[in-house]
């Protein structure tokens, strides 16, 4: 098999026809997305995304009022039929993320897709342990226990619509980079929730809520330039902000069905995975787990062992 950042021939720094909000196979008309971190970068150009695939309704989801107004405004003028709005809800406050849910739900407004764009971001060495854990407890707080809240309540509205929602990650390539150094805090929690998602995909049928994690590429966000090596920019081949959001709005069609519960890089080519059937009969395929030994099913998990033992002792 291809290594991971190679898993397809084609490899896209852009979007491309197969999915391009414009393209009519991923019209999202009637459906009403909301986006954590929406004000900038991958979250605002998602937004915009959903626009151009005529979701009917985007909200924006962010920690200041001020900001997200802005945006909210500067993204409706390009809007045909979406209407947008906005809402302070901050990942890192239970509160903050209970009053969004409480309001759409009072509003009568049903989400049928969720983006989770944003994260707390930390980059520095994890040793001495000691002094780095309560920094380790904020990013975990955010990356895992912020965002599983924020997919809880989305999955506990009351059903009002045919079409199966769509819960969006926006995780992280650094989750399978070994070594990366200077990576374990945001890393390791971008990874944690990575893995509870596709567990939760186990348990929640993709006719029910299609779930995808995608590493959204190298983009030269604000966020990058403030934290980033100034020589960077110099060096890096970077990806367009618009291809992690078509991906994010492709993935929320019925032809990313097959990509539930996994993990995979918006750069990958769409029409290339979805012709490798065969790879996603391995549960274990794209997912979050132990290198260098096929995936494990945990129900036949002891049957197994017994086989062994007996293969090993000479008996059947």
């Amino acid at each position: 098999m291809a290594s991971l950042t190679s898993m397809t021939k084609r490899y896209h720094h852009a979007p491309y026809p197969a999915i391009s909000p414009s393209n009519p196979k991923n019209n999202q008309a009637g459906r009403t997305v909301a986006i954590t971190g929406g004000v900038q970068g991958i979250g605002y150009a998602t937004a915009r995304a959903y626009i151009q695939a005529e979701a009917a309704g985007v909200i924006l989801l962010g920690r200041t009022s001020q900001t997200l107004q802005d945006a909210a405004a500067s993204l409706q003028k390009i809007a045909k039929s979406t209407k947008v709005t906005w809402h302070v809800c901050d990942i890192n406050i239970d509160a903050s993320i209970e009053k969004f849910w409480d309001y759409v739900a009072s509003e009568n407004i049903y989400v049928d897709i969720l983006v989770l764009n944003a994260a707390s971001a930390a980059h520095g060495p994890i040793v001495p342990m000691l002094s780095k854990l309560p920094l380790l407890r904020e990013m975990f707080y955010a990356n895992v226990c912020g965002n599983a809240l924020m997919a809880a309540r989305f999955l506990d509205q009351k059903k009002e619509s045919t079409q199966a929602q769509t819960l969006v990650n926006i995780s992280t390539g650094s989750i399978h980079c070994n070594p990366a150094p200077h990576q374990a805090l945001y890393s390791s929690s971008k990874a944690a929730f990575t893995a509870l998602l596709q567990h939760v995909a186990d348990e929640v049928e993709s006719s029910t809520c299609q779930i995808v994690s995608i590493h959204p590429g190298v983009v030269y966000t604000e966020g990058m330039k403030r934290e980033s090596h100034p020589d960077l920019a110099k060096v890096a081949v970077f990806d367009e902000v618009d291809l992690p959001a078509a991906f994010s709005v492709w993935a929320s069609t019925p032809a990313a069905s097959f990509l539930h519960g996994r993990f995979v890089w918006a750069q990958w080519d769409v029409e290339e995975l979805s012709g490798r059937k065969q790879d996603f009969e391995d549960q274990g395929f794209l997912k979050v787990g132990l290198q260098g030994t096929e995936s494990l099913d945990v129900a036949s998990l002891f049957d197994q062992i017994r086989k062994k033992d007996a293969e090993a002792n000479g008996t059947s």
